[in-house]
Order: structure tokens, then C-alpha cells, then sequence
């Protein structure tokens, strides 16, 4: 799970922890997105790390969500509402816990 069949390619960002400044850190995110097969969809783990993918998405020429799907965790919809296209997101429920 999180590798294409036959290759043992990831699909996950990043494929381990990483320390990078922002511009590495974007610069390797629309790298990693134009490598990804068409159509596919992303989870992220929060609103606006779902942003900077569809950030990155734009940036690589990528279609959201034509190209690639992006849903993120976390309900924040403010965040969500001002991705453009709009993200669709989770709402985890933290608060109820």
C-alpha cells in the first residue's frame, strides 16, 4: 500500500520526514505532483497542506480535480473555501472527542 503496483514507487509526500526550506520543500511538492499517474487522488492531513497541493497542482499544469483530486482532513473550512478550486475536506471531528 502507498507504492504503484510493480515499481515500489511512493505516493506519499514526502516519502520520509524531511527538513527542507520552503522553497526546496515547494519546489520537490510540484515535483512529486507532476509525477503522479492521471487521474488520481490525494489525501492530505490538513486544509493547508491541501492548499499548497493544489498550489503545487497549478504550478505543475495539473487539473484539480480533473488531473488530480485533492481532499483534505481536518475541517477547516475557511481553508477550504479559499483554495481555488475549493477543497473538499473532512471534518474529523476533534472536538466531539
Amino acid at each position: 500500500m502507498g507504492a504503484r503496483e510493480g515499481t515500489g514507487e511512493s505516493l506519499i509526500f514526502p516519502p520520509r520526514p524531511l527538513r527542507l526550506s520552503p522553497a526546496t520543500a515547494r519546489a520537490k511538492l510540484e515535483a512529486w505532483v507532476q509525477g503522479l499517474p492521471s487521474p488520481v487522488g490525494v489525501f492530505v492531513h490538513n486544509a493547508d497542506f491541501a492548499r499548497d497541493v493544489v498550489q503545487a497542482c497549478d504550478e505543475a499544469r495539473r487539473h484539480v480535480p480533473d488531473d488530480v483530486a485533492v481532499l483534505g482532513f481536518g475541517g477547516d473550512d475557511l481553508a477550504c473555501n479559499l483554495a481555488s478550486p475549493p477543497i473538499s475536506c473532512i471534518d474529523g471531528g476533534g472536538e466531539r472527542i
